[in-house]
């Protein structure tokens, strides 16, 4: 869950959105001028949602059965989370390709910030997930 989350952290938040909200285009590493970039960005978290699947514990339960043991609910929270997130990032840079033309700086501002959330809130629960296997 640790290399999820600093994936998460370095790949997503630092080197790519934390950019974007300062306009520093140049330095992030999705650029929104590439017409690829949406394509990379839904393969990076394709690989982390698979690499979520594969996760076992040291009993050798999978995910989904750690997350029924937490609670019924939690499952259902966190893969909501994960595809919000996912669905932000991909529209994010899939409207960033014409950026210039179709959207103000406050609703980019906005939309940047939005993701920022949601990827905090999966790392959050990638968090909670690893205080619950401590315990």
């Amino acid at each position: 869950m640790d290399a999820i989350s600093t994936l998460l952290s370095e790949e997503i938040l630092i080197r790519s959105l934390y950019p974007l909200l300062n306009e520093e285009f140049s330095d992030s590493i999705q650029s929104p001028y590439s017409k690829s970039t949406p394509s990379a960005v839904t393969a990076q978290l394709s690989g982390i949602e698979r690499l979520l699947l594969e996760i076992r514990s040291d009993s050798g339960k999978s995910l989904d059965e750690l997350f029924i043991s937490f609670s019924p609910d939690y499952e259902e929270l966190f893969y909501a989370s994960f595809d919000a997130s996912k669905e932000c990032l991909v529209l994010l840079y899939s409207s960033l390709q014409n950026f210039q033309t179709s959207l103000s700086p406050l609703q980019t501002e906005f939309d940047v910030v939005e993701c920022i959330n949601l990827v905090t809130n999966t790392i959050d629960h990638l968090g909670q997930i690893d205080v619950n296997l401590s315990n």
